[in-house]
């Protein structure tokens, strides 16, 4: 979510644009934990959710409402917008993305004890 690149690409709607040019193609976010820091892992839980979920809804990240979209959206605002780049905790964190999502903890939790959450 700091990348700037990733964030002009979001704004743009670079992957919805590619979307329409080649329908077959599909995309998935994966962050780069060197780049989000101190927050990494729950930020990686929070992808590695909102992808499950989008395939199971036959969506991917080039859908402006897909999950994966979302909550990108929401951490792009926070970072480049809102100019936050400290939280008070990792549960502040996460909570950002829960609420983007409207999802609740548990549920993601949930899933990240599935095997499906390990590949």
């Amino acid at each position: 979510y700091k990348c700037i690149h990733c964030y002009n690409h979001h704004k743009f709607g670079t992957l919805e644009k590619l979307r329409e040019a080649f329908p077959n193609l599909h995309f998935k976010l994966y962050p780069v934990s060197l780049m989000n820091g101190e927050y990494a892992n729950e930020l990686n839980e929070l992808f590695a959710f909102a992808q499950f979920k989008d395939e199971q809804n036959g969506k991917d990240a080039s859908y402006s409402d897909s999950l994966s979209h979302k909550l990108a959206d929401v951490y792009f605002v926070v970072y480049f917008i809102n100019k936050q780049d400290n939280f008070s905790s990792s549960d502040e964190f996460y909570d950002i993305g829960l609420k983007a999502m409207n999802v609740d903890k548990n549920e993601v939790l949930n899933f990240l004890s599935t095997p499906k959450a390990k590949e």
